[in-house]
This record gives structure tokens, sequence and C-alpha cells, in this order.
């Protein structure tokens, strides 16, 4: 009788914290079905959506961070899941020197990753215009701001906000950065406040 009450008896394969688990009273269960779901909170994984123009220069071992109550948490990829849906592709990253003291199964957080080193470069806000000109063009602007003159400029690489610009541009032009396509095939725009 003690052997058949110990066969009722779920055991865990490993120690943790019990979620997901979605048991009735009076529902039966396989011995090799998955009854919920052990998650190790000294051992959190995140898992990253990122847009599929990185996928390219996502890898194992890449560093990144996560930034919570002002500190900030070093991060590293663990495995890269190239399947695309919907623009994004899946990696997964560990902590790898702590982790923040609270956390939940399933909460969000911001991540970064470092995909390159640090470097100086000119930037111009992400906008429209980068579409409707193909990032071959832009409408400058003059000293006075009373003009935008089309100008040949060749853009690099870009991330969700901002375009790197590698010639063109001078550090404190300004750009018309909204569409263009009502502008038609204009070679300059008259200004007016």
């Amino acid at each position: 009788m003690g052997a058949t009450v110990d066969a009722l008896n779920v055991r865990a394969p490993a120690a943790g914290v019990l979620t997901d688990f979605r048991l009735q009273v009076g529902q039966t269960v396989r011995p090799d079905q998955n009854v919920g779901r052990i998650d190790d909170p000294k051992r959190f994984k995140l898992k990253v959506e990122i847009d599929e123009f990185y996928l390219s220069r996502v890898t194992r071992g890449l560093e990144g961070g996560v930034t919570q109550d002002g500190k900030r948490y070093p991060l590293k990829v663990s495995a890269v899941f190239p399947q695309i849906r919907e623009g994004r592709f899946t990696a997964e990253m560990v902590f790898t020197a702590g982790q923040p003291e609270v956390l939940s199964p399933g909460q969000s957080l911001d991540a970064q990753l470092t995909l390159g080193q640090p470097a100086k470069a000119l930037l111009l806000p992400i906008g429209p215009f980068v579409n409707d000109s193909g990032g071959a063009w832009a409408f400058v602007t003059d000293k006075d701001g009373q003009r935008a003159e089309k100008r040949t400029v060749r853009l690099g690489r870009r991330n969700n906000s901002h375009v790197e610009v590698l010639s063109g541009l001078e550090p404190g032009e300004q750009v018309v950065v909204s569409s263009y396509t009502p502008f038609g095939k204009a070679e300059q725009l008259q200004i007016k406040r």
C-alpha cells in the first residue's frame, strides 16, 4: 500500500519554482507527461526578438546587456534561431555576471546588443525620406532655413531610430526627413514657417 501511495507523488527532475502548472482535480496524468514548468530563479534566459536585418551579425557569444533599476547586467547570446517570422528572428541570451534581484517568467526587459565597436558617426533620424530617395539623396536646408536643395548623400548602417551618413553632409547641416513624395521631381524647396 505504501508503494501505491508513493507512486502518486509527482517528482520534479530539478529544483526551482513551479510555473505553468495546469492540472485540474481528478485529471489523469501519464508518467511521461509534462504537468508544469520548473524555472530556476537564479538562471533566467532572455528570449530576444531581433529585426531580420541583423541576422548575419548576431552570433553565439555576442555581448549585450540590460539595465534595471539603474544597474547594468551583462548578457551574452547563447543561441540563435534563424527562422524569420514577421520580419524578426529569435535569440536566447543568458546573464554572465549576476541578474536583477526581481525577475519573473514572462517579464519584458529592453536588451541592448553590441554589434560592433563604438565609433564616431554623423547620424540622421530615420524618416520616410530614406525610402522615398532610396538613401541616395536628401533635401538639405541652407543656413537661414529658407530653402532646401537636393543633394547626393551616401548612407550606411542603421538602427530603429537613426541612419549613418557616410558622405554628402557636414555636421550641423539640417535635412528634411519627412516624406519626399509630395515634392515630385523638385530639385529645390522653398520653406515657409
